[in-house]
This record gives structure tokens, sequence and C-alpha cells, in this order.
């Protein structure tokens, strides 16, 4: 009889040192946010990273870190007061996101768009030129 081998446990500090030099290592903050608050961190290495990301985890947060390079001018120390980076802080993008959302049927028929307060408008004075 055949038994399902057992699963190797995930090593998450390798997995975060893996991300860390991934992004290409220097300074990053770590962001933590859960019910208990924000924690901010800024790590240069990866082991001091991967720690934090384990420590940070294992106490429920959900962990976010900037993917693009802080500028090498960038002081953490002088934001240490629950403060975080900001764009300004960047350096460069190596890294840019797209959410890209399939077009999704409304639940009553048609299509559904994310209407912001400017299609919203738009929508309101096509609208109103059709009925004339």
């Amino acid at each position: 009889m055949n038994k399902t081998p057992e699963p190797e446990p995930i090593d998450r500090r390798a997995q975060a040192r893996r991300f860390y030099d991934l992004l290409g290592g220097g300074t990053r903050e770590l962001r933590g946010i859960s019910t208990k608050g924000v924690i901010v961190g800024y790590y240069d290495n990866a082991d001091d990273f991967a720690y934090a990301v384990r420590e940070a985890n294992e106490k429920g947060y959900n962990l976010y870190t900037n993917l693009n390079p802080l500028d090498p001018r960038f002081q953490p120390a002088a934001l240490h007061k629950g403060k975080a980076c900001t764009d300004a802080d960047i350096s460069r993008l190596w890294f840019i996101l797209i959410d890209c959302d399939p077009e999704r049927s409304h639940p009553k028929g048609g299509k559904s768009a994310r209407r912001t307060p400017s299609t919203r408008r738009h929508l309101r004075r096509s609208k109103r030129s059709s009925n004339t």
C-alpha cells in the first residue's frame, strides 16, 4: 500500500531571504498591518529581513514591502517614529504592478463596470444628450 509522503515543512525564512535577494537587496521597508495596529521596520540585509518577516507573520500581521529600491540617501532612523517611506523615497522604478480585472456580468444582466465619479458624470451627460 502506497502511503502519501508528508509534505516538507516550508522554510519561511529561506523564502523571505530569496525574495529579498530577488528584489536586489538594499534597504527595504517591511510594513505589517493587523487589528493590533501597524508596524514598520527597515532592513538592509536578507537575514534580518527574513527574521522580521517570520516574527511578524507568526504574530498575525499581513506583510507588505516596497518592490522598488529606496534612495541610498534614505535615512530610516529618521522615520522610526511610526512613519513609513513615501513615493519620494523611491530611487527608481524596477517593478510596476498592473491590476487587470476581467469584465464581469452584472447580476441583473448586462455588463458591470466600475463607476468612478467621472464616469458617472459622463454617463449622465451621454444619457441626457441621447434623450434630446
